[in-house]
């Protein structure tokens, strides 16, 4: 009488539960990578797994992996072009379930600093008049004064009411003597033609310090955040100017909101 032969049983894959920290959604092969130790042509190395089309929900990232050894290396990217790498290996067995958390490295505040010619940028108004962000540094700030321009959300987005708390945060930590002495603070909404939401609005109206509103061309804002080298795809958008001569120059820049951004903004204005 045969015996029947039990096929092989499958090794269950391995569950790992990614966390992007400090960032919301970080993009794949652009800011982060995850490879598997394997046998190339070339001997033992790493190679990236294929993880563009993995969505992140609220933070997280979950992927089902072979056992076997792994390097995450996330990348933070300055505004001169350079780039500050974290490597973290790992080893996963077969049927685990693990969370690691992506490790970001934070620049020192004078990697941040750069310095980068911006073309005429225009503001609208209420009355529709187009103002220069440089006319607007003239106006609103003292001779030679930085300035730091917000661009926000008109809908109203979380991370734009954000910018605003601390903006209220700021004038009220200051007081008179921020006006007086600190950078000239500036705040457009995008699109330009969308009214602003009214929690923008409230908070606009709750500044110790009344601050001017403007509107702000969405091709615009993007056109600013490429040229200071920040995803054009997030807002708000915080950029740090300077008057030099004829020339507007951005030293720093930011998309997107991370805690403190305004208070960052405003000390390296100082620079």
């Amino acid at each position: 009488m045969s015996q029947a032969i039990p096929s092989p049983t499958a090794a269950p894959p391995a569950v790992l539960r990614l966390r992007a920290g400090e960032r919301t959604s970080p993009r794949y092969a652009a800011d982060w990578t995850l490879g598997r130790l394997c046998q190339t042509d070339h001997g033992l190395d790493y190679t990236s797994l294929d993880l563009t089309d993995h969505p992140w929900h609220d933070g997280c990232m979950t992927v089902t992996l072979d056992a076997g050894r792994y390097r995450l290396i996330t990348t933070t990217r300055l505004p001169n072009g350079n780039q500050l790498a974290a490597e973290r290996v790992f080893d996963v067995v077969e049927g685990d379930e693990a969370d690691i958390e992506l490790l970001w490295r934070e620049p020192r505040e004078d990697e941040l600093v750069n310095r980068i010619e911006l073309e005429e940028v225009a503001l609208t108004a209420d009355d529709g008049a187009k103002r220069t962000l440089r006319g607007l540094m003239d106006e609103h700030g003292r001779a030679g004064s930085p300035a730091v321009l917000c661009v926000l959300d008109a809908n109203g987005s979380e991370p734009s009411i954000h910018v605003l708390d601390e903006l209220r945060a700021y004038q009220e930590r200051v007081g008179q003597a921020g006006e007086e002495h600190g950078p000239t603070l500036i705040v457009a909404t995008c699109p330009e033609d969308t009214p602003p939401a009214k929690a923008i609005v409230d908070q606009l109206d709750r500044l110790l310090l009344p601050v001017t509103r403007y509107g702000c061309e969405a091709a615009i804002a993007e056109r600013l955040a490429r040229i200071t080298f920040v995803d054009p795809e997030k807002l708000p958008l915080l950029v740090v100017a300077h008057g030099e001569h004829a020339k507007t120059v951005a030293t720093y820049a930011c998309s997107g909101y991370s805690v403190g951004s305004v208070e960052l903004a405003v000390r390296l204005a100082s620079r």
